[in-house]
């Protein structure tokens, strides 16, 4: 059976036995039975096994694989097209077999979630299986990141093309770039996780952090155009995930990402809420 205008398939499973597990066998299967006009796949959960020949998906654009148990065998795989590469936590073998294809239309590249494999070890090229090695290899090709675990220098010096980094609220909870030595040319949109204006744990230290992430964001930006210790010359644009704007005076008044936005919309940098109004100043702080 042949399904030749298949574009898109998801495996759902429930990870709760072996047999609601969807193997590299199966994949193989599905990748050499006639979907050469798959575009889109998801899978929740993998499980490797030997195979002898490479996965190929010769119209795959877009690539989204869960929880990955790995056995034996590492898959060998031609995406020739793929454009969007979405992993979860437990990616790290796939990650590493994934990184010696050619991926010559990748553009995105995502770990959602908690991403101990990519973290602890990920100055360490050696460690395989960290997200380092696959950032060395396709890190150029990127346009747009979201990586929870790790660390923005890293993402930052292996992706120089990159135009879109959304950050995780993890990433933010000390100023991200405070370790920048290089700026970044090519970066226009920053992501940030939603900011928590009040009834925060340790909120001094929470606040510490934003307001050096929105300060380093303003060096080198007084003048008509960015300076050379400008870490984003191209920034024009920070969004802020779940935030919406204060609309009463008090409000406002008393709002720190009020005052940070207004800080940097004079540098020539918008700030964004989650429906993506910007913030125009209207209001002087201590009245």
């Amino acid at each position: 059976m042949r399904f030749s205008n298949v574009r898109r398939v998801a495996v759902e499973t429930t990870g709760l036995a072996d047999v609601n597990k969807f193997d590299i066998n199966s994949l193989l299967l599905l990748a050499g039975t006639a979907w050469a006009s798959l575009e889109q796949l998801e899978i929740r959960s993998l499980q490797n096994a030997p195979i002898s020949s490479p996965l190929r998906f010769p119209n795959l654009v877009r690539l989204q694989i869960g929880r990955f148990e790995h056995r034996l065998g590492t898959p060998v795989w031609d995406l020739p097209k793929l454009e969007e590469l979405n992993l979860d936590p437990a990616g790290g073998s796939i990650l590493r077999s994934i990184v010696h294809a050619e991926l010559p239309r990748l553009r995105y590249f995502a770990v959602e979630g908690e991403t101990g494999w990519c973290y602890g070890g990920v100055r360490d090229d050696r460690n395989e299986d960290t997200v380092y090695p696959f950032l060395r290899k396709h890190g150029s090709k990127l346009v747009e990141v979201r990586i929870s675990k790790c660390l923005p220098e890293i993402i930052l010096s292996t992706c120089p093309n990159l135009r879109v980094y959304r950050l995780s609220e993890g990433q933010v909870s000390h100023p991200p770039f405070d370790n920048m030595t290089t700026p970044h040319a090519s970066l226009v949109s920053l992501v940030l996780p939603q900011y928590y204006n009040y009834g925060r744990p340790r909120e001094q230290g929470y606040i510490t952090a934003w307001d050096a992430l929105f300060k380093s964001l303003a060096i080198g930006r007084d003048g008509p155009t960015p300076s050379a210790d400008c870490l984003f010359p191209s920034l024009v644009e920070v969004k802020i995930w779940g935030w919406k704007w204060p609309t009463t005076p008090q409000d406002i008044q008393h709002n720190k990402m009020v005052k940070w936005a207004e800080g940097i919309h004079s540098k020539g940098i918008r700030v964004l809420a989650h429906d993506n109004t910007s913030w125009r100043p209207r209001v002087k702080h201590g009245r």
